[in-house]
């Protein structure tokens, strides 16, 4: 049985870890309860994710697109 479960979350850290995986941590508002209960039934299952943004709010100060060493695009 597929189960999906959909939320907006804060991404707070990606860890890596010394058995070469790597942990996410996830900042999940509180109004969101009903889908981090449905999370916490999933613990130690294996999950497909798809991460999307939804506000970039860590690039505000980035130039939007990339300029190479010669200053051209």
């Amino acid at each position: 049985m597929d189960k999906a479960v959909k939320f907006e979350a804060e991404l707070r850290q990606v860890k890596s870890m010394t058995d070469k995986s790597f942990n996410l941590i996830l900042n999940i508002p509180e109004y969101e309860i009903d889908q981090a209960r449905a999370l916490m039934g999933m613990l130690l299952d294996h999950v497909a994710v798809a991460i999307v943004i939804v506000s970039d709010s860590n690039n505000k100060d980035k130039p939007t697109k990339r300029v190479s060493k010669r200053g051209s695009i």
